[in-house]
């Protein structure tokens, strides 16, 4: 197990930086997990941990060492890729022992790590099969046993789940967790998905355009957001933003200096528009159903007001049709506020 630190990590192509003043510590025995859309630096940061990218400025620490100037082979880490990159003229044992011949370990010791590892990650009954007859989950795992017979100190996954079917990937999210509680190593895994960063991380470190926006537990990033990137970016659907001048001065419950105020979906309640609520912890507002999506257990709108449009996520039996005219509600409380620059306002 180790402990990752960055310092002042800068990344530059071709005179465009993609990884912008750096700074992050992930602890050992942590499943931290780099979220954000396409192109926001996450892959580049995982490969400059892995070694196979040098940073343009900064340094990079694993388990206390100065790691910039050791190779990738040398920094006692396995990488899972979105691709698998396992060899297809290979039986699933000889791409898990690939790697264990190379590094000259005794065939009885190589026998033992490969029947430790794959009881763990239900590969025994395949070993001898080649990956064009696996599944996709079962291909994703014996790039995980390859990476595991390996006993590194770090995983680094960079979106291993993302050629999966739903249902799979929501499989084989379970299996990385409980995976990762039995090995009690040092995850670090890379994803545009906001479902697997808030299920499988311990930490979420929040990246746009190369800078970190938040870096912090999964419920805090939820309920505490420093900015209006993090808070809109978890959460689905995304947090609602308003102009603060939108509804007046949302009933003088915004402080100085705010200029955006935010609440999520979740936290809306519907009411007929007739509907007594003048309970002074609550803000209202009058909107009209634009569109309604049931999915069961719950329903998500969107309604339009004199804020603009919204999105309702509620478990409710209040069911209203499009078209018709409501009335909401949240608590003061739930709302957040942004100055200009979009940083929370704490109030």
């Amino acid at each position: 197990m180790a402990n990752i630190v960055l310092k002042n990590i800068c990344k530059t192509y071709d005179k465009k930086q993609v990884v912008k003043n750096l700074n992050l510590e992930i602890g050992d025995g942590e499943f931290a997990v780099l979220v954000g859309p396409s192109g926001c630096g996450k892959s580049t940061t995982l490969r400059m941990i892995a070694g196979l990218e040098a940073p343009t400025e900064g340094e990079i620490y694993i388990d206390g060492k100065l790691v910039n100037d050791v190779p990738a082979g040398m920094r006692d880490i396995a990488m899972v890729f979105q691709n698998y990159a396992i060899y297809p003229t290979m039986t699933v044992r000889g791409n898990i022992e690939f790697g264990l011949k190379n590094r000259k370990v005794p065939k009885a010791e190589r026998d033992q790590l490969i029947h430790d590892v794959c009881e763990i990650v239900g590969l025994t009954e395949y070993l001898n099969r080649k990956p064009s007859t696996l599944s996709g989950g079962q291909r994703q795992r014996v790039a995980l046993a390859r990476a595991m017979v390996k006993k590194p100190s770090v995983f680094l996954m960079d979106e291993p789940l993302s050629n999966l079917d739903a249902k799979l990937r929501t499989q084989m999210r379970s299996e990385l967790i409980e995976l990762h509680q039995r090995l009690h190593t040092t995850f670090v895994y890379v994803t545009h998905d906001q479902v697997e960063a808030m299920s499988m991380g311990s930490k979420i470190i929040v990246m746009n355009e190369g800078v970190k926006m938040q870096d912090a537990t999964p419920l805090e990033v939820y309920h505490q957001p420093r900015n209006i990137f993090a808070a809109q970016f978890i959460g689905t659907p995304p947090m609602n933003i308003f102009d603060v001048a939108s509804v007046g001065t949302w009933e003088g419950c915004a402080p100085e200096g705010c200029q955006k105020v935010g609440f999520r979906p979740e936290k809306i309640r519907m009411h007929e528009p007739d509907t007594a609520t003048d309970d002074n912890e609550f803000f209202h507002l009058e909107a009209s159903v634009v569109t309604r999506e049931l999915l069961g257990a719950e329903a998500v709108y969107s309604l339009q007001s004199k804020a603009g449009s919204l999105q309702v996520k509620t478990h409710d039996s209040y069911l209203p049709e499009p078209g018709e005219p409501v009335r909401i509600s949240i608590r003061k409380k739930d709302i957040f506020f942004f100055s200009e620059d979009g940083k929370r306002i704490e109030k």
